[in-house]
């Protein structure tokens, strides 16, 4: 991983270790009550996590939001 320091930064980004059966941890840090988090991929990349493969007749018992490259709140279903 590269660090590209940014004068004056105020916000960042800190990464957590954890004990053995817990995840680690990326969070936001900073002076701002709320701060986003953005992943961007190079060129026509992608954001990836686990592989799913969908079925029928699942329910949505959940959503994550994200913020779409305009700026609109969106939300992904998560099903059970």
């Amino acid at each position: 991983m590269r660090v590209t320091p940014v004068a004056a930064a105020v916000n960042t980004l800190e990464a957590a270790g954890a004990v053995s059966g817990a995840a680690p941890t990326l969070s936001v840090q900073g002076a701002n009550a709320d701060i986003d988090l953005k992943l961007s991929p190079k060129g026509a990349g992608h954001v990836r996590f686990g592989q799913y493969t969908a079925a029928g007749g699942l329910s949505v018992t959940g959503y994550v939001e994200i913020k779409d490259a305009g700026g609109v709140v969106r939300r992904i279903a998560i099903v059970n």
